[in-house]
């Protein structure tokens, strides 16, 4: 049997971190979308039901013999208290292919790369394009300038629009943990990306104007600019989270992967 396959979106310096292999690990929420309700995918009308705020972890393994760790939550119906198992749909030895902010648009910038990646610092920045370069169309000529990447019809595409075969990145799950944001340590953060930087203090992302004394601190500050937007998903939320440890893949591993699992 092959191993399961999913996209994963990660942002440009998560990208560089794990290419450069300072990032192993990654954490991710546990919301309805990845989370597996006693074994089966999770129906729309149990996952409110679940009481997540006194959830606790199983280390397992289940009695179906599923292995654990696992969140174990309650849910209330017609007065009578069930207990429910939340496994994470990824699993260990799982192959993750990760979607970034690309373009495909850039014939005439690249004209001799198929495709190009925002986390490459070879590529352009957009907020340095988002206008046409000062002069580049004039009424008279109506040509474009050659250093406008508007005229030259460069454009970056969502992750989300990024297909299987524009993908670079694979990464291969080793394993699968749960626990709450905060419970993260400092061996965790610098697992997560986290650099040293000039006076010994941290930094989540290389364009942060602050560092930070611990880099605990640094992820809190790397996670909030990321999700803190979302409801109960802040770091002073301390929402569940499920922790994947994974190792990038060569290319030629990838097959590699696939064709040995479908000899076991």
């Amino acid at each position: 049997m092959r191993p399961a396959e999913s996209p994963m979106v990660m942002q440009a310096e998560s990208i560089r971190g794990t290419m450069e292999g300072r990032k192993t690990k990654t954490r991710r929420i546990v919301t309805a979308a990845n989370t597996l309700w006693d074994g089966h995918p999770m129906p729309r009308d149990v996952w409110p039901q679940l009481e997540l705020s006194s959830a606790w972890v199983d280390p397992g393994p289940s009695p179906a013999g599923n292995l654990g760790p696992y969140l174990k939550a309650r849910r209330h119906v017609d007065g009578d208290e069930l207990v429910h198992r939340l496994y994470c749909r990824t699993q260990p030895g799982d192959l993750l292919w990760v979607r970034e902010t690309w373009s495909p648009d850039h014939r005439n910038v690249y004209p001799c790369i198929p495709v190009v990646y925002r986390a490459d610092r070879t590529a352009p920045k957009p907020d340095e394009y988002r206008e046409h370069v000062r002069g580049c169309r004039y009424e008279e000529s109506g040509l474009p300038h050659a250093e406008c990447l508007k005229c030259a019809g460069f454009r970056w595409r969502s992750p989300r629009f990024m297909p299987k075969s524009a993908v670079r990145l694979w990464l291969k799950v080793e394993a699968v943990g749960v626990e709450r944001l905060q419970d993260l340590t400092e061996e965790d953060a610098v697992a997560e990306g986290v650099r040293r930087w000039s006076g010994g203090r941290w930094k989540c992302f290389e364009q942060d104007a602050l560092a930070h004394e611990t880099p605990i601190a640094a992820f809190e500050c790397g996670w909030d600019k990321i999700n803190g937007h979302r409801p109960g998903c802040s770091w002073s939320d301390d929402p569940w989270v499920w922790v994947l440890t994974y190792r990038m893949l060569e290319p030629s591993e990838v097959q590699a992967e696939r064709e040995a699992a479908c000899t076991r």
